[in-house]
């Protein structure tokens, strides 16, 4: 049975944390926080309760993604969801984490506050007639 694909989007909590295995293998821990925006009664925008994901990236995008990537960038992953189960030495109980195993990550342009003024930029669809 295949791994469930899944895609969230949020902000970073906290700068990605690059290590490397013991076969030199760069891996990046990444950790997001997701809300969901729903209008109140009054018609108003509010955040919902946030839900905080774990996820790896790896090789070459997990070094990319530390060095291009910081605490609070509004970033878009996808990857495969995946069980990491453990018994807690302390105590021997059996404990259980979900995380996403990134195959994909970048900032998400739809937060973006750089403003672009050129006037050679223009309207993709209109030179195509749609």
């Amino acid at each position: 049975m295949a791994l469930p694909n899944i895609t969230a989007i949020g902000n970073l909590i906290e700068d990605p944390e690059l290590t490397f295995t013991s076969n030199s293998i760069a891996v990046a821990k990444i950790r997001i926080a997701c809300n969901e925006r729903k209008q109140d009664g009054t018609g108003q925008w509010v955040d919902g309760e946030t839900t905080f994901i774990n996820g790896s990236v790896w090789r070459q995008t997990a070094e990319i993604a530390t060095a291009e990537l910081k605490k609070g960038d509004p970033v878009i992953v996808s990857g495969k969801l995946k069980q990491r189960s453990w018994t807690d030495e302390k105590t021997g109980t059996k404990r259980s984490v979900y995380e996403i195993a990134i195959d994909t990550i970048g900032k998400d342009l739809r937060k973006a506050s750089k403003v672009i003024n050129n006037e050679s930029l223009t309207d993709p669809w209109q030179s195509t007639g749609f």
